[in-house]
Parts: structure tokens; sequence; C-alpha cells
């Protein structure tokens, strides 16, 4: 089940991180603030200039996160520490939240501007990439 809690939040890896590793570390204290609600995960996003990999983040301990590489047809990547981590919408996140709000499984989603509530709205390009949301911007 999505936990759709820690949108907007970020921080920095502290040391860098391999293809096939699957603990994430960051400062101390943070990882409180980015642990999933029990039975649930969320979806973050590693950025390092034009390079991105979504990762699923399943927990959090001290200093580590714990997640799932290579997420949402991105290809795991190995990053230098100092990579930002971002929790941000991207459309497996969106594709699960609309899910878990009971509007079924979406098939497509054409261009546009699509708002979930009163404050937030998502704008999807031609791609299918989430390009914006609310005027936001990531690192």
């Amino acid at each position: 089940m999505l936990d759709a809690t820690k949108i907007g939040r970020q921080t920095a890896l502290t040391s860098s991180v391999g293809i096939a590793d699957e603990v994430l570390r960051i400062p101390t204290g943070v990882a409180a603030y980015f642990d999933p609600l029990d039975g649930t995960h969320y979806y973050a996003t590693l950025v390092d200039g034009q390079r991105r990999e979504v990762v699923q983040v399943t927990g959090a301990v001290g200093t580590e996160l714990y997640v799932r590489r290579g997420q949402d047809n991105t290809p795991a990547q190995a990053f230098a520490g100092g990579t930002c981590l971002i929790v941000e919408w991207n459309p497996q996140q969106l594709r699960e939240f609309i899910v878990s709000v009971g509007q079924g499984e979406p098939t497509h989603v054409s261009p546009g501007v699509y708002c979930l509530d009163c404050t937030t709205c998502i704008e999807v390009n031609a791609g299918g990439r989430i390009v914006n949301i609310d005027g936001a911007s990531s690192c």
C-alpha cells in the first residue's frame, strides 16, 4: 500500500551507492522522517544532474533507507554521496495513489494538468513524465 504522506520531503545521500545496493545512507536523525508507515511504501527519486532513478522505499532505521532499485522504468545506477533524494510524484506513485482512492486502474495518462484536490495539480508532458506539481521545483 502506498504512503503518500512523504511527498515533498528531500535530503541528500551521505555516501555513494552502487547499482546493486539496497540501502541508501542519509543524514543522522533524518531516517525517521522518511520511514514509511507500517505495511506501506513510497517512491523516491535520486537526482544527479540529468540522471534520475526511482526507488521504492520500504523502510528506514537510523541513517539507512531500505529500497528496491530501478523502479518506474528507470535503470539502477551508481550515485555519489551528496546526490539528492526527493519524494515527488512520479507515474508509478500517481498510479498507486489513483488506485488507492478507489478510482480504478489507470490505463493511459494524456498530456495535461490533473488536479487531485484544490491545492495539488500535476502537469504531465507528451512523454508521460510528470514535469510540474503546483509550481514546486525539485532538487
